[in-house]
């Protein structure tokens, strides 16, 4: 009461008491005048914070529907549910700070994600996480998952939400290797998914390792594939075997190009085929092929296999031994000649038809009588066969006269040299003379017999073209030397058609088969197998070579240097210009012997002046020694440098010679980090200045290159 009593006092003693009737100076009229004072007090107060109260929400809410003021902002709010849209009435139930109401309403119009955002604004995470799920909002489900650290609901909300990658990555950090490599084939990321797995094992992750090889395999064939996917298809292979499906995991070695794993599951898993035997022997895997032709009782398709096989090895006489039962005679020889056997490969020649060769090695071993028998019949055998455009020889009408009157023991150039090489001479041996009864007519002259269709390239050796041959029916490359080459001494017409006549005695799959040499007008021709490939120097343009891929096509090379060094011919031009790559076979074909020597058979070597192409040329070459096979040897450095790195080993052009002379090239693993130690010394090793510290053979190459592809896989293994 003393409040009271003092409230009363301050008023009575106030200036405005005094103004007042005196009716109001006493009760009750005191307690109108006061109350009436406290309500004008709080209408002033009431009016403040409705004026304050506007300009805060002018501030926040300017640009939203309503913003204008209460009254606008109700009847667009009223528009909005008549016409349905519940996401435009939540917004302004949020600008007039009504954010219960927004939330009924955005559940009213199912407008679940705006919803959940809504309740994470007000800091309702439970309720958001139940609305989202109930919603289908699966990535904030997901990210309310991840911070709450539970990657598999994580994993799962982000699968459900079309998120692969990230559904990989909570998997991978849940520790679910197969269910992480899932997602990430999904998403396309398949080194990710090789990655994930991990040690994985069992029918699922050979699944999916498969998927994430066929993905790569889709986008660049299995030639183009990484290291990590090479190391995938044979995890993969492995896998299948266990899970004994032997017939998936050798479809997914041949699909993926990767052969060499594909043999011995042929071999040992398969049933005997055509197509597993093919795969084998191109993948070089030729004791697995052998084996399968022979268990499909193919008995000359196994011998050449064998045959091959002991080729590479270096063991010419057993190598011989099974070519003679599959009927290759001059091959045949070609090994007994390898071996040191000269009358067996004398024997060999004689019964193919090689007269001449034959005819040579009878007279090494001595036997002077079946020597001069052998060049009897090869003079008799190219008179008939003779196509080249000499008038004398037209003179004296079909074959006659003429051939007969130059004695083949004097060693007559024309009858030794001219005529169809190869498949020519033999293939012609037979052929009666021209109006001979029952005989067909004599193969036409050279400008009758082939066509030019068109040009196909020029170099320093000469002008090649696409040729018809209209004897035998097929295309065949024409190449023409160049006039400038019969300026040297040494290459006389008659010398570089003896060079043609070694080059034509090659015969591998690894090398251009030389079919007919001649010479008209002057000028020489060879005509060539066509190859309808790019060169490999057109390849690495284009781009870098897989380290497997350089494996396999370094072998290939190896062994067509092998088998032209069994025959004392040094290239002296390899390049990756002179490689060609037949798609159909899938095998290079080394070309271009025009530089070609042949070596004496005792020292190995011949006496050369300096040519090539600077670039690939050796140093004792460059000096214009006496060389020997590891001129090419020095080349094959070059070249598989070249192919390992994607640029030359040294400047290219006349410069490089003073660096091939004397400058160390660099080692191929500083320019390629994924090149193996191996490969890396082979190419160093070939590279050598001293001819004595390069490999001693093309053999040797081989062999080395055979042995660090069996050191990778027993690493990786």
């Amino acid at each position: 009461m003393s409040s009271w009593n003092n409230l009363l006092w301050r008023i009575k003693t106030s200036g405005f008491w005094n103004y007042l009737p005196p009716d109001l100076r006493e009760p009750p009229g005191v307690y109108l005048v006061i109350g009436g004072a406290l309500l004008l007090v709080l209408l002033l107060l009431s009016a403040c914070l409705l004026a304050i109260r506007a300009v805060l929400r002018r501030n926040q809410g300017s640009h939203a529907p309503g913003a204008a003021g209460s009254r606008n902002a109700r009847r667009e709010l009223k528009d909005a549910v008549k016409r349905g849209d519940y996401l435009a009435a939540a917004e302004i139930q949020q600008t007039l700070g009504n954010d219960r109401k927004a939330l009924d309403l955005l559940a009213r119009g199912g407008h679940h994600a705006e919803r959940t955002e809504l309740l994470l604004a007000q800091g309702r995470r439970d309720e958001a996480r139940k609305v989202a799920r109930e919603g289908g909002v699966w990535h904030v489900v997901a990210e309310l998952a991840q911070e709450d650290g539970a990657p598999n609901e994580a994993a799962l909300a982000w699968e459900r939400a079309g998120k692969p990658f990230l559904a990989g990555r909570c998997w991978r950090e849940a520790g679910d290797g197969l269910q992480a490599a899932r997602c990430f084939i999904a998403a396309g990321l398949e080194s990710e998914a090789v990655q994930a797995l991990g040690d994985s094992e069992g029918r699922e992750a050979a699944e999916i390792l498969e998927q994430a090889v066929r993905s790569a395999i889709s986008q660049g064939g299995g030639s183009s594939m990484s290291l990590e996917m090479t190391q995938a298809v044979r995890r993969a292979v492995q896998l299948w075997l266990a899970e004994v499906k032997p017939q998936r995991a050798w479809r997914l070695a041949v699909d993926s190009e990767q052969l060499e794993l594909a043999a011995p599951i042929a071999r040992d898993f398969l049933e005997p085929s055509v197509e597993a035997a093919e795969l084998c022997q191109k993948a070089g895997a030729l004791p697995a092929a052998a084996d399968i032709w022979a268990r499909l009782g193919d008995e000359r398709r196994e011998a050449l296999a064998r045959a091959e096989h002991l080729e590479r090895r270096g063991n010419a006489a057993e190598a011989a031994e099974w070519l003679e039962k599959a009927g290759e005679e001059a091959r045949a020889a070609d090994q007994w000649a390898a071996a040191g056997e000269l009358r067996k490969a004398a024997e060999r020649y004689e019964k193919a038809g090689e007269f001449m060769s034959a005819s040579e090695l009878y007279a090494q071993v001595g036997d002077e009588v079946k020597a001069q028998e052998m060049q009897l019949r090869q003079g008799s055998m190219t008179a008939s066969a003779s196509f080249e455009d000499d008038p004398t020889v037209r003179a004296s009408g079909p074959t006659g006269a003429s051939s007969s009157s130059a004695s083949p023991a004097t060693g007559d150039s024309r009858l030794v040299t001219e005529g169809v090489l190869g498949l020519g001479v033999s293939g012609l041996s037979t052929v009666p003379a021209e109006g001979q009864a029952g005989g067909p007519s004599p193969p036409p002259q050279p400008d009758q017999r082939y066509r030019l269709l068109e040009e196909l390239g020029r170099g320093g050796m000469g002008r090649v073209y696409r040729a018809e041959d209209s004897f035998l029916q097929r295309q065949v490359a024409y190449k023409v030397l160049p006039e400038n080459l019969l300026q040297d001494p040494s290459s006389t017409p008659q010398a570089l058609l003896a060079e043609a006549r070694a080059a034509a005695r090659l015969s591998h799959p690894n090398i251009v088969q030389i079919y007919d040499v001649g010479h008209r007008g002057g000028g020489v021709f060879v005509v060539m197998e066509l190859v309808p490939g790019p060169t490999f120097e057109e390849l690495l343009r284009q781009q870098q070579m897989s380290v497997p891929w350089l494996r396999r096509i370094g072998r290939q090379i190896a062994d067509a240097l092998a088998h032209a060094h069994a025959r004392q011919i040094v290239h002296r031009d390899l390049k990756p210009s002179n490689l060609l790559w037949s798609a159909e076979e899938e095998r290079v074909k080394l070309t271009d012997f025009g530089l070609a020597r042949v070596s004496d058979d005792v020292s190995g070597k011949v006496a050369t002046r300096p040519a090539g192409t600077p670039s690939y040329m050796s140093p004792e070459q460059i000096r214009g020694d006496d060389l020997d096979f590891r001129a090419d040897i020095y080349a094959f450095g070059c070249v598989l440098f070249e192919m390992a790195t994607g640029r030359p080993v040294f400047s290219t052009g006349i410069s490089s010679l003073q660096q091939h002379l004397y400058e160390n090239p660099a080692d191929p693993r500083s320019l390629r980090s994924d090149l193996s130690d191996d490969v890396a010394q082979l190419v160093l090793d070939c590279l050598h200045k001293d001819p004595a510290q390069r490999p001693a053979s093309a053999v040797e190459l081989r062999q080395r290159l055979d042995d660090s592809d069996g050191a990778e896989t027993e690493e990786k293994s």
